[in-house]
């Protein structure tokens, strides 16, 4: 334990003794096929997005390497309520592992990743229902908020065209679980209809490519 201990202190030392930084802008795709589950009940939830992101990666000359990610993304999936609906997802992580080619050309690295994921689906829209005896033209609001943690492999590769600039690509696999809120609320003429909410399980996996541009200072 003593020497493990040793050895992550050592290779701390030497990650900020000889740094090199790394900042990675560009786009990303989250690809995540996932099942909300509830009472027994499953239903599946696929969606796609595209967004921006920007991370923030140190590389000593052990290899030794840390990063961490930021993206947002426009998510649309087609399985809620029979139409494509379209929502915003954050997403954020951190990771550390080891950077296999680390040269001033390039650079390849795989880590491990924990982060958190944020989406938001949202459907607004009228319907006819009966109220006071009379047809009426209620307005309803739909929402699904799911929340996950999800773990596992990246791998990343920058090419440097000089010094500081230079292009990258990457991508992520990762499992992701959580909890999503669900609510439902209407309303006609002033009055509330119905106003309520459920949580559901959610779980599945997490696809994340990524390219863009990267500096190195």
């Amino acid at each position: 334990m003593k020497r493990l201990l040793a050895l992550v202190a050592s290779a701390m030392l030497t990650t900020f003794a000889f740094a090199e930084n790394t900042v990675h802008l560009g786009a990303f795709f989250p690809i995540h096929p996932a099942t909300l589950k509830s009472d027994g009940v499953s239903k599946d939830l696929s969606s796609t997005g595209v967004g921006g992101t920007v991370d923030f990666t140190h590389v000593c000359d052990s290899g030794f390497t840390f990063k961490f990610d930021l993206g947002l993304a426009r998510a649309s999936t087609k399985d809620l309520w029979d139409e494509s609906v379209s929502g915003v997802n954050f997403l954020g992580d951190a990771g550390f592992g080891w950077s296999f080619i680390h040269n001033e050309k390039m650079t390849l690295t795989l880590t491990g990743n924990i982060g958190l994921s944020i989406c938001s689906y949202k459907l607004e829209e009228k319907y006819t229902t009966t109220s006071y005896s009379s047809t009426v033209v209620a307005d309803r609001e739909r929402k699904l908020t799911p929340i996950e943690f999800y773990f596992g492999p990246e791998v990343a590769f920058t090419y440097r065209f000089n010094k500081h600039f230079g292009a990258f690509a990457d991508v992520g696999f990762f499992y992701a679980t959580g909890s999503a809120k669900l609510k439902n609320k209407a309303e006609a003429l002033g009055t509330k209809l119905y106003d309520t909410s459920a949580s559901l399980d959610i779980s599945g996996f997490l696809i994340v490519p990524k390219v863009g541009v990267s500096f190195t200072f």
